[in-house]
């Protein structure tokens, strides 16, 4: 009976095709394909650049920060 349930788990469960249907993942490569797919996927990416988000700046000292909060602002219109 366990030897069953193992046999009809790989089978149905963990199988790569399985998780394909089901959406898990993008595709099933062939071994004897899979120097193809990775030269496809580096020529893809070859001239892919990526925008750097700026820096955030830096804290203030905590000085600063009780000096700010020690006065009161009033906007006028």
């Amino acid at each position: 009976m366990g030897q069953q349930l193992v046999d009809a788990y790989n089978e149905n469960v963990a199988t790569p095709y399985s998780a394909a249907e089901r959406g898990y993942i993008d595709a099933v490569i062939e071994p004897s394909a899979t120097r193809l797919e990775i030269r496809r996927a580096l020529t893809l990416l070859r001239d892919k650049r990526q925008a750097l988000r700026p820096r955030r700046a830096e804290a203030p000292p905590d000085s600063a920060l009780t000096a700010v909060g020690s006065h009161s602002c009033t906007v006028v219109r």
